[in-house]
């Protein structure tokens, strides 16, 4: 379940360009993840938790524009893909992780992974600190799946 998480999360954010188009391109996205083959339901409990991260984002309120910029160091350089990092920042600017959970992300994946870091790197790191650490999300995205489950699409 972590895994199918993780991996509708970064099909989003490779569909957004900013927070807001988690709430104003709805319809366009859950069609794009239906078309890579996710469930109608959990295409939708999947966008419904994205926001409800931006949303939780917007509430602790959001840091100074100047310190929330990430440059990668030469090290990170040499060892991130452009994916992966990508994949990281993305993830930042939509609310889904706060500026320490990504240092401690890229920390750990400079930490725990040796050679070229790629986005399936990520996507268990992010697994383990955004579902094993606690459960919400997990009961979130099952709680959002359930309801949405009788939804009917068009």
């Amino acid at each position: 379940m972590d895994e199918q998480i993780m991996h509708l999360v970064s099909l989003i954010a490779g569909q957004v360009c900013s927070r807001g188009d988690l709430f104003r391109n709805e319809g366009r996205i859950v069609q794009t993840l239906i078309n890579e083959g996710c469930l109608p339901h959990d295409a939708d409990a999947a966008l419904t938790m994205m926001q409800l991260l931006a949303r939780r984002s917007d509430d602790r309120g959001t840091a100074d524009d100047a310190a929330a910029l990430r440059v990668m160091s030469p090290a990170e350089r040499s060892r991130f893909s452009v994916d992966a990092f990508g994949l990281v920042v993305k993830l930042f600017h939509l609310g889904v992780l706060d500026m320490e959970q990504r240092e401690d992300l890229i920390e750990r994946a400079l930490v725990l992974h040796e050679g070229r870091i790629g986005t399936a790197d990520i996507r268990s790191l992010l697994a383990e600190d955004l579902l094993a650490g606690t459960q919400e999300l997990g009961e979130l995205f099952d709680a959002f799946r359930m309801r949405s489950a009788a939804t009917t699409w068009n």
